[in-house]
Protein backbone atom coordinates (compact mmCIF):
# COMPACT_ATOMS: atom_id res chain seq x y z
CA UNK A 1 0.00 0.00 0.00
CA UNK A 2 2.86 2.33 0.84
CA UNK A 3 4.51 1.69 -2.52
CA UNK A 4 1.17 2.26 -4.29
CA UNK A 5 0.72 5.64 -2.59
CA UNK A 6 4.26 6.61 -3.53
CA UNK A 7 3.69 5.66 -7.18
CA UNK A 8 0.42 7.58 -7.18
CA UNK A 9 2.20 10.64 -5.84
CA UNK A 10 4.91 10.40 -8.49
CA UNK A 11 2.43 9.99 -11.31
CA UNK A 12 0.14 12.76 -10.09
CA UNK A 13 -0.49 15.29 -12.88
CA UNK A 14 1.55 18.46 -12.61
CA UNK A 15 -0.29 21.55 -11.51
CA UNK A 16 -0.55 23.90 -14.48
CA UNK A 17 0.13 27.62 -14.34
CA UNK A 18 -3.04 29.69 -14.41
CA UNK A 19 -3.49 31.05 -18.00
CA UNK A 20 -4.04 34.61 -16.77
CA UNK A 21 -0.89 34.48 -14.65
CA UNK A 22 1.06 33.06 -17.59
CA UNK A 23 -0.18 35.86 -19.87
CA UNK A 24 0.74 38.55 -17.33
CA UNK A 25 4.18 36.99 -16.79
CA UNK A 26 4.93 36.85 -20.52
CA UNK A 27 3.79 40.44 -21.09
CA UNK A 28 5.86 41.76 -18.19
CA UNK A 29 8.81 39.69 -19.38
CA UNK A 30 8.50 41.19 -22.88
CA UNK A 31 8.47 44.67 -21.37
CA UNK A 32 11.83 43.96 -19.72
CA UNK A 33 13.47 42.88 -22.99
CA UNK A 34 14.53 46.38 -24.01
CA UNK A 35 16.42 47.18 -20.75
CA UNK A 36 18.20 43.81 -20.87
CA UNK A 37 19.12 44.25 -24.54
CA UNK A 38 20.29 47.78 -23.83
CA UNK A 39 22.70 46.87 -21.02
CA UNK A 40 24.34 44.02 -22.96
CA UNK A 41 24.69 46.10 -26.13
CA UNK A 42 26.17 49.16 -24.41
CA UNK A 43 28.83 47.07 -22.64
CA UNK A 44 30.21 45.82 -25.93
CA UNK A 45 30.10 49.29 -27.55
CA UNK A 46 32.08 51.27 -24.95
CA UNK A 47 35.28 51.46 -27.01
CA UNK A 48 33.43 52.52 -30.17
CA UNK A 49 31.42 55.23 -28.39
CA UNK A 50 34.57 56.53 -26.67
CA UNK A 51 36.34 56.92 -30.00
CA UNK A 52 33.38 58.52 -31.78
CA UNK A 53 32.78 61.08 -29.02
CA UNK A 54 36.49 61.89 -28.65
CA UNK A 55 36.49 61.27 -24.92
CA UNK A 56 38.21 58.89 -22.51
CA UNK A 57 37.22 55.46 -21.20
CA UNK A 58 37.00 56.87 -17.66
CA UNK A 59 34.46 59.49 -18.78
CA UNK A 60 32.55 57.07 -21.00
CA UNK A 61 32.40 54.64 -18.08
CA UNK A 62 29.86 57.00 -16.52
CA UNK A 63 27.33 55.84 -19.09
CA UNK A 64 27.44 52.52 -17.21
CA UNK A 65 28.22 53.77 -13.68
CA UNK A 66 25.51 56.44 -13.85
CA UNK A 67 23.00 53.92 -15.20
CA UNK A 68 23.81 51.50 -12.36
CA UNK A 69 23.71 54.31 -9.81
CA UNK A 70 20.23 55.45 -10.78
CA UNK A 71 19.02 51.85 -10.86
CA UNK A 72 20.05 51.35 -7.24
CA UNK A 73 18.77 54.71 -6.00
CA UNK A 74 15.29 54.11 -7.42
CA UNK A 75 14.91 50.52 -6.16
CA UNK A 76 13.60 51.60 -2.71
CA UNK A 77 11.20 54.01 -4.41
CA UNK A 78 9.90 51.14 -6.56
CA UNK A 79 9.23 49.09 -3.43
CA UNK A 80 7.04 51.84 -1.99
CA UNK A 81 5.29 52.62 -5.29
CA UNK A 82 4.24 49.01 -5.98
CA UNK A 83 2.62 48.86 -2.54
CA UNK A 84 0.98 52.28 -2.79
CA UNK A 85 -0.32 52.44 -6.38
CA UNK A 86 -1.86 50.29 -9.10
CA UNK A 87 0.91 47.88 -10.14
CA UNK A 88 -0.04 47.98 -13.82
CA UNK A 89 0.48 51.75 -14.01
CA UNK A 90 3.73 51.68 -12.03
CA UNK A 91 5.18 49.15 -14.46
CA UNK A 92 3.95 51.22 -17.43
CA UNK A 93 5.39 54.44 -15.96
CA UNK A 94 8.77 52.74 -15.52
CA UNK A 95 8.73 51.62 -19.14
CA UNK A 96 7.85 55.14 -20.32
CA UNK A 97 10.82 56.53 -18.38
CA UNK A 98 13.10 54.01 -20.05
CA UNK A 99 11.66 54.99 -23.44
CA UNK A 100 12.38 58.69 -22.79
CA UNK A 101 15.94 57.86 -21.75
CA UNK A 102 16.43 55.74 -24.87
CA UNK A 103 15.26 58.57 -27.14
CA UNK A 104 17.53 61.01 -25.33
CA UNK A 105 20.50 58.67 -25.76
CA UNK A 106 19.70 57.95 -29.41
CA UNK A 107 19.85 61.62 -30.42
CA UNK A 108 22.88 62.46 -28.26
CA UNK A 109 25.76 64.24 -29.95
CA UNK A 110 27.81 64.95 -26.80
CA UNK A 111 28.96 62.80 -23.91
CA UNK A 112 26.97 64.98 -21.48
CA UNK A 113 23.65 64.38 -23.20
CA UNK A 114 24.43 60.67 -23.56
CA UNK A 115 25.10 60.35 -19.82
CA UNK A 116 21.85 62.21 -19.05
CA UNK A 117 19.95 59.81 -21.29
CA UNK A 118 21.55 56.86 -19.54
CA UNK A 119 20.61 58.29 -16.14
CA UNK A 120 16.97 58.47 -17.22
CA UNK A 121 17.18 54.92 -18.57
CA UNK A 122 18.64 53.74 -15.27
CA UNK A 123 15.82 55.38 -13.34
CA UNK A 124 13.21 53.58 -15.44
CA UNK A 125 15.02 50.24 -15.18
CA UNK A 126 15.53 50.67 -11.45
CA UNK A 127 11.76 50.88 -10.98
CA UNK A 128 10.80 48.35 -13.66
CA UNK A 129 12.84 45.30 -12.61
CA UNK A 130 11.78 45.28 -8.90
CA UNK A 131 8.17 45.97 -9.92
CA UNK A 132 8.35 43.01 -12.30
CA UNK A 133 9.44 40.57 -9.57
CA UNK A 134 7.08 41.95 -6.91
CA UNK A 135 3.93 42.05 -9.05
CA UNK A 136 4.47 38.59 -10.52
CA UNK A 137 5.09 37.08 -7.08
CA UNK A 138 1.86 38.62 -5.80
CA UNK A 139 -0.10 37.44 -8.81
CA UNK A 140 1.30 33.91 -8.42
CA UNK A 141 0.00 33.78 -4.83
CA UNK A 142 2.56 31.18 -3.83
CA UNK A 143 1.82 28.59 -6.54
CA UNK A 144 4.36 27.23 -9.05
CA UNK A 145 6.74 30.04 -8.24
CA UNK A 146 9.72 28.28 -9.82
CA UNK A 147 7.91 27.89 -13.13
CA UNK A 148 6.63 31.46 -12.96
CA UNK A 149 10.08 32.87 -12.23
CA UNK A 150 11.43 30.87 -15.18
CA UNK A 151 8.95 32.74 -17.37
CA UNK A 152 9.92 36.08 -15.86
CA UNK A 153 13.58 35.21 -16.49
CA UNK A 154 13.00 35.01 -20.27
CA UNK A 155 14.47 38.50 -20.88
CA UNK A 156 17.66 37.59 -19.05
CA UNK A 157 17.87 34.45 -21.16
CA UNK A 158 17.26 36.08 -24.53
CA UNK A 159 19.02 39.37 -23.77
CA UNK A 160 22.54 38.00 -23.23
CA UNK A 161 22.13 35.72 -26.28
CA UNK A 162 21.01 38.37 -28.76
CA UNK A 163 22.24 41.54 -27.04
CA UNK A 164 26.00 41.23 -27.70
CA UNK A 165 25.42 39.86 -31.20
CA UNK A 166 22.87 42.55 -32.07
CA UNK A 167 25.06 45.27 -30.57
CA UNK A 168 28.13 44.05 -32.45
CA UNK A 169 26.14 43.78 -35.71
CA UNK A 170 24.83 47.34 -35.31
CA UNK A 171 28.30 48.73 -34.59
CA UNK A 172 29.77 46.87 -37.55
CA UNK A 173 27.07 47.90 -40.05
CA UNK A 174 25.55 51.14 -38.74
CA UNK A 175 26.43 53.35 -35.75
CA UNK A 176 26.03 53.13 -32.00
CA UNK A 177 23.00 55.49 -32.02
CA UNK A 178 20.98 52.67 -33.57
CA UNK A 179 21.43 50.60 -30.39
CA UNK A 180 19.17 53.03 -28.57
CA UNK A 181 16.70 53.36 -31.45
CA UNK A 182 16.14 49.59 -31.25
CA UNK A 183 14.62 50.13 -27.80
CA UNK A 184 11.84 52.35 -29.15
CA UNK A 185 9.67 49.79 -31.03
CA UNK A 186 10.26 47.14 -28.34
CA UNK A 187 9.14 49.53 -25.60
CA UNK A 188 6.10 50.78 -27.53
CA UNK A 189 4.91 47.22 -28.23
CA UNK A 190 5.47 46.38 -24.56
CA UNK A 191 3.33 49.33 -23.47
CA UNK A 192 0.51 48.30 -25.81
CA UNK A 193 0.58 44.73 -24.51
CA UNK A 194 0.44 45.95 -20.92
CA UNK A 195 -2.44 48.33 -21.65
CA UNK A 196 -4.62 45.70 -23.35
CA UNK A 197 -3.38 42.44 -21.81
CA UNK A 198 -2.74 43.09 -18.12
CA UNK A 199 -5.67 43.47 -15.71
CA UNK A 200 -5.78 46.10 -12.99
CA UNK A 201 -3.40 45.23 -10.15
CA UNK A 202 -4.74 47.16 -7.12
CA UNK A 203 -2.44 48.60 -4.48
CA UNK A 204 -2.07 46.43 -1.39
CA UNK A 205 -1.70 49.52 0.85
CA UNK A 206 -3.31 52.58 -0.79
CA UNK A 207 -2.69 54.76 2.27
CA UNK A 208 1.00 53.92 2.60
CA UNK A 209 3.01 57.10 3.17
CA UNK A 210 6.31 57.56 1.44
CA UNK A 211 9.32 57.12 3.71
CA UNK A 212 11.54 59.91 2.42
CA UNK A 213 14.17 59.47 5.12
CA UNK A 214 14.40 55.68 4.72
CA UNK A 215 14.56 55.89 0.91
CA UNK A 216 17.17 58.64 1.13
CA UNK A 217 19.39 56.67 3.52
CA UNK A 218 19.21 53.47 1.47
CA UNK A 219 19.92 55.48 -1.69
CA UNK A 220 22.86 57.10 0.11
CA UNK A 221 24.25 53.69 1.05
CA UNK A 222 23.99 52.46 -2.51
CA UNK A 223 25.39 55.65 -4.05
CA UNK A 224 28.34 55.79 -1.66
CA UNK A 225 29.31 52.16 -2.26
CA UNK A 226 28.90 52.31 -6.05
CA UNK A 227 30.82 55.59 -6.42
CA UNK A 228 33.59 54.43 -4.11
CA UNK A 229 33.98 51.09 -5.87
CA UNK A 230 33.80 52.66 -9.34
CA UNK A 231 36.32 55.43 -8.57
CA UNK A 232 38.86 53.17 -6.89
CA UNK A 233 42.21 53.14 -8.66
CA UNK A 234 44.63 50.24 -8.36
CA UNK A 235 47.57 52.51 -9.13
CA UNK A 236 47.81 53.75 -5.53
CA UNK A 237 46.92 52.69 -2.01
CA UNK A 238 43.28 52.85 -0.91
CA UNK A 239 44.31 55.06 2.03
CA UNK A 240 45.80 57.58 -0.38
CA UNK A 241 42.49 57.98 -2.21
CA UNK A 242 40.56 60.39 -0.01
CA UNK A 243 37.60 60.68 -2.38
CA UNK A 244 37.11 56.91 -2.52
CA UNK A 245 37.41 56.51 1.25
CA UNK A 246 34.96 59.36 1.80
CA UNK A 247 32.36 57.86 -0.55
CA UNK A 248 32.58 54.41 1.01
CA UNK A 249 32.51 55.78 4.58
CA UNK A 250 29.48 57.93 3.77
CA UNK A 251 27.76 54.89 2.26
CA UNK A 252 28.42 52.80 5.39
CA UNK A 253 27.27 55.67 7.64
CA UNK A 254 24.05 55.96 5.63
CA UNK A 255 23.41 52.25 6.18
CA UNK A 256 24.11 52.50 9.93
CA UNK A 257 21.80 55.51 10.20
CA UNK A 258 19.09 53.57 8.39
CA UNK A 259 19.43 50.66 10.83
CA UNK A 260 19.13 53.08 13.77
CA UNK A 261 16.14 54.77 12.14
CA UNK A 262 14.44 51.42 11.48
CA UNK A 263 14.93 50.46 15.15
CA UNK A 264 13.42 53.71 16.40
CA UNK A 265 10.62 53.93 13.79
CA UNK A 266 9.89 50.30 12.79
CA UNK A 267 6.39 51.16 11.54
CA UNK A 268 7.61 53.90 9.21
CA UNK A 269 10.78 52.35 7.75
CA UNK A 270 10.38 51.31 4.11
CA UNK A 271 12.24 48.07 4.88
CA UNK A 272 11.61 47.09 8.53
CA UNK A 273 14.37 45.09 10.16
CA UNK A 274 12.00 42.29 11.17
CA UNK A 275 12.04 41.14 7.54
CA UNK A 276 15.40 39.57 8.28
CA UNK A 277 13.75 36.98 10.50
CA UNK A 278 13.19 34.96 7.31
CA UNK A 279 16.24 32.70 6.99
CA UNK A 280 15.97 32.19 3.26
CA UNK A 281 15.91 35.92 2.60
CA UNK A 282 19.13 36.40 4.62
CA UNK A 283 20.87 33.59 2.76
CA UNK A 284 19.59 34.79 -0.61
CA UNK A 285 20.79 38.37 -0.09
CA UNK A 286 24.31 37.05 0.59
CA UNK A 287 24.14 34.78 -2.44
CA UNK A 288 22.73 37.53 -4.68
CA UNK A 289 25.57 39.87 -3.72
CA UNK A 290 28.17 37.17 -4.41
CA UNK A 291 26.36 36.32 -7.66
CA UNK A 292 26.81 39.92 -8.73
CA UNK A 293 30.57 39.47 -8.25
CA UNK A 294 30.85 36.03 -9.88
CA UNK A 295 28.66 36.85 -12.90
CA UNK A 296 29.04 40.60 -13.56
CA UNK A 297 32.80 40.52 -13.10
CA UNK A 298 33.45 37.80 -15.69
CA UNK A 299 30.76 39.25 -17.99
CA UNK A 300 32.84 42.43 -18.02
CA UNK A 301 36.12 40.53 -18.43
CA UNK A 302 35.12 38.19 -21.23
CA UNK A 303 34.47 40.73 -24.05
CA UNK A 304 37.72 42.54 -23.16
CA UNK A 305 39.56 39.21 -23.06
CA UNK A 306 38.32 38.15 -26.48
CA UNK A 307 39.08 41.51 -28.09
CA UNK A 308 42.24 42.50 -26.21
CA UNK A 309 43.96 39.13 -25.77
CA UNK A 310 42.48 36.96 -28.49
CA UNK A 311 42.26 39.72 -31.09
CA UNK A 312 38.65 38.92 -31.99
CA UNK A 313 36.44 41.47 -33.73
CA UNK A 314 33.50 43.02 -31.91
CA UNK A 315 31.08 40.80 -33.83
CA UNK A 316 33.11 37.63 -33.16
CA UNK A 317 33.31 38.45 -29.44
CA UNK A 318 29.56 38.95 -29.33
CA UNK A 319 28.89 35.62 -31.03
CA UNK A 320 31.29 33.77 -28.71
CA UNK A 321 29.64 35.38 -25.66
CA UNK A 322 26.29 34.22 -27.01
CA UNK A 323 27.25 30.58 -26.38
CA UNK A 324 27.17 31.20 -22.62
CA UNK A 325 23.72 32.74 -22.85
CA UNK A 326 22.45 29.80 -24.93
CA UNK A 327 23.53 27.52 -22.10
CA UNK A 328 21.54 29.67 -19.65
CA UNK A 329 18.54 29.38 -21.93
CA UNK A 330 18.61 25.57 -21.82
CA UNK A 331 18.59 25.18 -18.04
CA UNK A 332 16.46 28.02 -16.65
CA UNK A 333 13.02 26.58 -17.32
CA UNK A 334 13.98 23.13 -16.04
CA UNK A 335 15.62 24.66 -12.97
CA UNK A 336 12.37 26.47 -12.17
CA UNK A 337 10.31 23.29 -12.44
CA UNK A 338 12.82 21.36 -10.35
CA UNK A 339 12.76 24.05 -7.67
CA UNK A 340 8.98 23.66 -7.43
CA UNK A 341 9.48 19.93 -6.78
CA UNK A 342 12.52 19.70 -4.46
CA UNK A 343 13.20 23.25 -3.27
CA UNK A 344 16.07 25.58 -4.21
CA UNK A 345 18.99 24.15 -2.19
CA UNK A 346 20.26 21.31 -4.38
CA UNK A 347 19.41 23.05 -7.64
CA UNK A 348 21.54 26.04 -6.61
CA UNK A 349 24.42 23.83 -5.42
CA UNK A 350 24.52 21.84 -8.67
CA UNK A 351 24.37 25.07 -10.68
CA UNK A 352 27.23 26.52 -8.63
CA UNK A 353 29.33 23.40 -9.15
CA UNK A 354 28.87 23.50 -12.94
CA UNK A 355 29.64 27.24 -13.01
CA UNK A 356 32.79 26.75 -10.96
CA UNK A 357 34.09 23.86 -13.08
CA UNK A 358 33.43 25.80 -16.30
CA UNK A 359 35.16 28.95 -15.01
CA UNK A 360 38.32 27.14 -13.93
CA UNK A 361 39.62 26.47 -17.49
CA UNK A 362 39.95 30.24 -18.04
CA UNK A 363 42.65 30.20 -15.36
CA UNK A 364 44.83 28.26 -17.85
CA UNK A 365 43.53 29.34 -21.26
CA UNK A 366 46.04 31.30 -23.32
CA UNK A 367 46.29 33.07 -26.67
CA UNK A 368 46.52 29.75 -28.56
CA UNK A 369 43.47 28.03 -27.03
CA UNK A 370 41.10 26.83 -29.77
CA UNK A 371 37.93 28.85 -30.31
CA UNK A 372 35.75 25.73 -30.23
CA UNK A 373 37.04 24.96 -26.73
CA UNK A 374 36.29 28.50 -25.54
CA UNK A 375 32.75 28.29 -26.93
CA UNK A 376 32.15 24.86 -25.39
CA UNK A 377 33.33 25.92 -21.94
CA UNK A 378 31.24 29.08 -22.06
CA UNK A 379 28.18 27.04 -23.04
CA UNK A 380 28.70 24.77 -20.03
CA UNK A 381 29.24 27.79 -17.80
CA UNK A 382 25.92 29.16 -19.03
CA UNK A 383 24.23 25.88 -18.09
CA UNK A 384 25.42 26.34 -14.52
CA UNK A 385 24.49 30.02 -14.31
CA UNK A 386 21.01 29.30 -15.65
CA UNK A 387 20.53 26.44 -13.21
CA UNK A 388 21.26 28.57 -10.14
CA UNK A 389 19.67 31.90 -11.08
CA UNK A 390 15.96 30.98 -11.00
CA UNK A 391 16.16 29.02 -7.71
CA UNK A 392 17.92 32.00 -6.13
CA UNK A 393 15.14 34.36 -7.20
CA UNK A 394 12.59 31.89 -5.86
CA UNK A 395 14.35 31.17 -2.56
CA UNK A 396 14.11 34.77 -1.35
CA UNK A 397 10.32 34.53 -1.11
CA UNK A 398 9.95 31.16 0.61
CA UNK A 399 7.81 31.66 3.72
CA UNK A 400 7.33 35.34 2.86
CA UNK A 401 3.95 37.02 3.62
CA UNK A 402 2.44 38.82 0.65
CA UNK A 403 2.84 42.28 2.14
CA UNK A 404 6.59 41.72 2.64
CA UNK A 405 7.40 40.82 -0.96
CA UNK A 406 8.10 44.41 -2.05
CA UNK A 407 10.45 44.94 0.90
CA UNK A 408 12.30 41.70 0.16
CA UNK A 409 12.74 42.75 -3.47
CA UNK A 410 14.27 46.08 -2.39
CA UNK A 411 16.91 44.33 -0.26
CA UNK A 412 17.88 41.68 -2.82
CA UNK A 413 18.07 44.14 -5.73
CA UNK A 414 20.23 46.67 -3.87
CA UNK A 415 22.75 44.09 -2.69
CA UNK A 416 22.85 42.36 -6.08
CA UNK A 417 23.67 45.70 -7.73
CA UNK A 418 26.37 46.47 -5.15
CA UNK A 419 27.84 43.01 -5.74
CA UNK A 420 27.76 43.53 -9.50
CA UNK A 421 29.61 46.83 -9.25
CA UNK A 422 32.07 45.34 -6.78
CA UNK A 423 32.71 42.36 -9.06
CA UNK A 424 33.65 44.56 -12.01
CA UNK A 425 35.83 46.82 -9.86
CA UNK A 426 37.58 44.00 -7.98
CA UNK A 427 38.45 41.95 -11.05
CA UNK A 428 39.54 45.04 -13.02
CA UNK A 429 41.85 46.02 -10.16
CA UNK A 430 43.33 42.53 -9.96
CA UNK A 431 44.02 42.48 -13.71
CA UNK A 432 45.77 45.87 -13.65
CA UNK A 433 47.84 44.97 -10.59
CA UNK A 434 48.99 41.65 -12.06
CA UNK A 435 49.79 43.23 -15.42
CA UNK A 436 51.97 45.91 -13.81
CA UNK A 437 53.57 43.82 -11.06
CA UNK A 438 54.39 40.58 -12.85
CA UNK A 439 55.52 41.42 -16.42
CA UNK A 440 56.12 38.57 -18.86
CA UNK A 441 58.29 38.46 -21.95
CA UNK A 442 55.78 40.32 -24.11
CA UNK A 443 52.94 42.75 -23.31
CA UNK A 444 50.37 40.33 -24.75
CA UNK A 445 51.50 37.50 -22.46
CA UNK A 446 51.39 39.90 -19.52
CA UNK A 447 47.78 40.83 -20.27
CA UNK A 448 46.80 37.20 -20.86
CA UNK A 449 48.29 36.17 -17.50
CA UNK A 450 46.49 38.99 -15.70
CA UNK A 451 43.16 37.74 -17.05
CA UNK A 452 44.03 34.21 -15.88
CA UNK A 453 44.50 35.55 -12.34
CA UNK A 454 41.26 37.51 -12.59
CA UNK A 455 39.32 34.36 -13.45
CA UNK A 456 41.04 32.54 -10.56
CA UNK A 457 39.64 35.14 -8.16
CA UNK A 458 36.22 34.66 -9.73
CA UNK A 459 36.50 30.94 -8.93
CA UNK A 460 37.34 31.84 -5.34
CA UNK A 461 34.19 33.97 -4.95
CA UNK A 462 32.15 31.16 -6.50
CA UNK A 463 33.53 28.74 -3.90
CA UNK A 464 32.35 31.09 -1.13
CA UNK A 465 28.80 30.79 -2.42
CA UNK A 466 28.63 27.12 -1.44
CA UNK A 467 28.57 28.06 2.26
CA UNK A 468 25.26 30.01 2.34
CA UNK A 469 23.83 27.78 -0.42
CA UNK A 470 24.20 24.73 1.86
CA UNK A 471 21.72 26.26 4.34
CA UNK A 472 19.02 27.10 1.79
CA UNK A 473 15.58 25.59 2.21
CA UNK A 474 14.56 22.26 0.74
CA UNK A 475 10.93 23.32 1.10
CA UNK A 476 8.99 23.12 -2.17
CA UNK A 477 7.89 26.46 -3.55
CA UNK A 478 4.31 25.27 -3.82
CA UNK A 479 4.26 25.25 -0.01
CA UNK A 480 5.04 28.94 0.22
CA UNK A 481 2.35 30.61 2.23
CA UNK A 482 1.39 34.04 1.03
CA UNK A 483 -1.44 35.79 2.78
CA UNK A 484 -4.22 37.18 0.62
CA UNK A 485 -5.63 40.57 1.51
Amino acid sequence: LKEFKMMKKLTKPKEKIDPTLLRISLIFAFGALAPIFDSTMVNIAIQTMTRDMHTTISVMQWTITGYTLMMGITVPLAGWATDRFNGKWIYSFSLVLFLIGSLFSAISTTITTLIIGRLIQGTGTGMLIPALSTLIMRAANGKNIGAVMSTVAIPTMIGPVLGPVLGAFIISNANWHMMFWVNVPLTLVGLLLIFFGVPTMPAINPKLKIDFLGIGLLAGFFAGMILGISNYSSSKSLFNQDDVLLEIVLGVLALLMYVLYAVIKPDKAIVPLNIFKYKNLNLTTILMMLTGITTNGPMMLLPLYFQGVRGQSVLSAGIIMGSQAIGMFFTRSQAGKLTDRIGPKWVVIVGLLITLLATMPFVWFDTSTAIWLLVSVLFIRGLGMGAMSVPLMTAAYIGMPKEKIGQATVITRILQSVGGAAGSAILSTIIVNVATSYPKKTPLLTVANSYNIGFAWSCGFTLLMFIPAWFLSVKKSKNIKIEIN
